[in-house]
C-alpha cells in the first residue's frame, strides 16, 4: 500500500475557501503595500517576465471586502504601475538601445522589441499604449522603447495613467468576483466562476494580440 507523505495530506486538506479566507484576513495596508511594490517592480525591472502583474493583482482582488477597499487598491495598483513605467521610460531615455542589446534585452527576443517599437511609433500610439498594458511582457518593454524613441513624457504618462487605471480596475474586479464566489457559494460555484473569468482573460489577451499583429 502506498503511503502518502504527511505534507501532501496537509496540502490536500487546504480548501480553496480557506485559502480565500486567509488572503482576505490580511490587512488592507499589507495588501496595498505589497501590490504597490510589486507593480512598481513589475513594470520597471522586468519582474513581470517571470511573474505577470495580472496574477498579483488578481490575488489582491480576492482580499477586497468593500467598495472602499476596491477603489483604494485600484489607486494603489495604478500608481505603482505608473511609477514603474515612468522609471522604464527614463531608463530608455538615458540608455537607449543599450538596454535592447544587453544580455537581458537579447533574451527577450528581437521580435518583442520590434513589436513594442511599432506600437510606440505608430499612428495610434496612445491607444496602442493603452491596449499594450493588457499584454503580459510587452507592457514591460513599451515604456523603455517609448523613452528611447523620445516620446514626450507628458503624452506618455497621460495615456499610461488611463491604461493603468482601467487595467487595475479590471483585474481587481475579476479577483474580487472570484473571491466572493468562493466565499458566498462554496468551492464548486467558486471554481466555475473562476474558470469563466480565466477564460475571459485568455480570450481578451488573444483578441488583443491578434489586433496588434494586423
Amino acid at each position: 500500500m502506498q503511503v502518502v507523505p504527511p505534507v501532501f495530506r496537509r496540502c490536500a486538506m487546504i480548501s480553496p475557501l480557506s485559502l480565500v479566507d486567509s488572503l482576505a484576513a490580511q490587512s488592507l495596508t499589507v495588501v496595498a503595500l505589497t501590490t504597490f511594490l510589486f507593480m512598481m517592480a513589475e513594470t520597471s525591472l522586468f519582474v513581470g517576465l517571470v511573474v505577470p502583474g495580472d496574477v498579483a493583482v488578481l490575488v489582491s482582488g480576492v482580499t477586497v471586502g468593500s467598495p472602499a477597499e476596491y477603489f483604494s487598491l485600484v489607486a494603489v495598483a495604478a500608481t505603482g504601475a505608473m511609477l514603474g513605467e515612468t522609471l522604464g521610460y527614463f531608463l530608455g531615455r538615458r540608455f537607449g538601445p543599450r538596454i535592447r542589446t544587453s544580455h537581458l534585452g537579447m533574451k527577450l527576443g528581437e521580435d518583442r522589441w520590434a513589436h513594442a517599437e511599432r506600437l510606440a511609433s505608430g499612428r495610434n500610439t496612445g491607444w496602442a499604449l493603452v491596449t499594450s498594458r493588457f499584454v503580459p511582457m510587452l507592457h514591460s518593454i513599451v515604456p523603455v522603447v517609448s523613452g528611447t524613441l523620445g516620446m514626450p513624457y507628458l503624452r506618455f504618462i497621460a495615456w499610461e495613467a488611463a491604461a493603468c487605471t482601467v487595467w487595475a480596475a479590471t483585474y481587481l474586479g475579476i479577483g474580487s468576483l472570484a473571491g466572493s464566489a468562493f466565499h458566498d457559494h462554496g468551492s464548486r460555484i467558486g471554481y466555475a466562476v473562476s474558470a469563466v473569468l480565466v477564460l475571459v482573460i485568455l480570450t481578451a489577451a488573444t483578441v488583443s494580440r491578434k489586433v496588434r499583429t494586423r
